[in-house]
């Protein structure tokens, strides 16, 4: 199953927005979603790892590396056709 991680931060106006884009996504495509608050301290942790610059970001496990798969509030048609392809 397709895993996508969306760092998202508390006082970003773009943040609810792509939350919620996310979460439809998720529903119609079922794949697993994980939210990542950037100012709890796991979430600190991740974005330091994964040298994250800005939020919203998703990113998608491929291959036991996480790639960064959109910024920002996504396009629907765009970000279904990676997860379709990416669930084959």
């Amino acid at each position: 199953m397709v895993k996508v991680f969306l760092v998202i931060a508390r006082d970003c106006p773009f943040s609810p927005e792509a939350k919620k884009v996310w979460e439809r996504l998720k529903e119609r495509l079922n794949f697993e979603l994980e939210v990542i608050d950037a100012f709890t301290p796991e979430g600190r942790d991740f974005v330091m790892k994964n040298k994250i610059l800005a939020v919203p970001v998703a990113l998608m496990e491929k291959e036991g590396e996480l790639k960064i798969i959109a910024k920002g509030i996504p396009k629907e048609d765009e970000v279904e056709k990676l997860i379709k392809e990416e669930g084959k």
